[in-house]
């Protein structure tokens, strides 16, 4: 129980940082969402807004493919 408390707690830290990213780069969630897709993603788009505010789980392989995704946009502006 605790380890999977504390994977939990990773994970929303690790929702809360992107969240944090692309506000800063000023990146709306529907650009996020559309380069996640192009890049196979096929988490729904309330799906990831929900994974954002902590209130969804996500697979590992999503949210790295949401973390990817973000990383070039914020490098591509």
């Amino acid at each position: 129980m605790k380890e999977r408390l504390v994977q939990g707690n990773l994970v929303t830290q690790q929702a809360w940082s992107l969240r944090r990213s692309i506000a800063r780069a000023q990146i709306s969630l529907d650009q996020l969402w559309a380069h996640y897709l192009s890049h196979g993603g096929d988490a729904g788009r309330f799906d990831v807004d929900a994974y954002l505010q902590g209130s969804l789980h996500l697979s590992r392989f999503q949210r790295d493919l949401l973390d990817y995704a973000a990383q070039e946009l914020i490098t591509d502006q």
